[in-house]
């Protein structure tokens, strides 16, 4: 139903569309004069009011926009062009309907190798944890430490955190490499206790969809059940944004994680 009143009323807005055609799932397709979308028509039907049963939902629309000029492309190429561009929105202050650049092509290639490579790459360990050291002020020594990862590909080298973490979260892989990386710490820190070691408690990095992920969470506290490494030595560090978006849904997972002795840490605090 959703869906239906989205294209009927895109179909007869202001834009006056020659074509109107549903490509897949939630994604549409119109062709509209240039002079309609230039007139910034097409920003007042980004955020529609569906009403039903007395309730009302607002509905939030992301658009992508190629101009056709007389360069030959195919309409399959211009319809990629545009969802290039729709998947560019909102991202780094852009419009929610930026126009097409060849800027974004080039992004969207690297979007896709990055997708196609990341499950080999976790499977031969191209992926590398690091782990930078906190250093007390006072005396010089290390009293806690921090894991990073880092992938080493092997035909584009080494890919930066910035680089790939965004494109794992849009596509919803992110939960396996963190869970990756929480096997990665356990197993240093069961190491170095059961050789008798000096632990220092090490923190890495949860995303939001990683609560929502029960393997990942099951993970967490099963690792905290064991007793191969003492309490607190194991933590949790969530961004600030994450943490007012998980208040009304996932707090109990934060209570429970701190009911293991772990510290959930606040990560980007005020940056955003």
């Amino acid at each position: 139903e959703v869906l239906s009143f989205v294209f009927e009323t895109l179909k007869g807005s202001p834009m006056q569309p020659v074509v109107a055609a549903r490509l897949e799932s939630d994604w549409f397709a119109f062709l509209v004069r240039r002079e309609l979308v230039e007139q910034g028509r097409f920003a007042r039907l980004l955020n529609m009011e569906w009403n039903r049963d007395e309730r009302r939902f607002t509905v939030h629309l992301r658009c992508g926009i190629c101009y056709v000029n007389d360069d030959g492309l195919s309409v399959s190429k211009i319809i990629e062009r545009a969802i290039i561009a729709k998947t560019c929105a909102g991202i780094g202050g852009m419009s929610l309907s930026p126009v097409f650049e060849e800027s974004m092509l080039k992004s969207y290639i690297s979007h896709a190798e990055i997708t196609a490579g990341f499950s080999n790459s976790l499977k031969k360990g191209d992926f590398q944890v690091y782990y930078q050291p906190i250093v007390r002020a006072e005396d010089g020594a290390v009293c806690s430490a921090e894991a990073l990862v880092r992938w080493e590909h092997p035909t584009m080298g080494t890919i930066t955190p910035g680089a790939f973490v965004p494109v794992l979260e849009r596509d919803n892989q992110i939960s396996m490499l963190d869970r990756y990386v929480l096997h990665h710490v356990h197993a240093l820190q069961e190491s170095l206790a059961g050789k008798g070691g000096t632990l220092v408690p090490i923190s890495m990095n949860l995303s939001r969809q990683d609560f929502y992920n029960d393997r990942l969470m099951n993970e967490i506290f099963s690792f905290a059940a064991g007793g191969t490494v003492p309490k607190g030595f194991v933590n949790y560090e969530v961004t600030e944004s994450s943490v007012a978006s998980l208040q009304d849904t996932c707090a109990y997972l934060l209570e429970q994680i701190r009911d293991t002795g772990a510290k959930v840490l606040l990560d980007d605090f005020g940056s955003g």
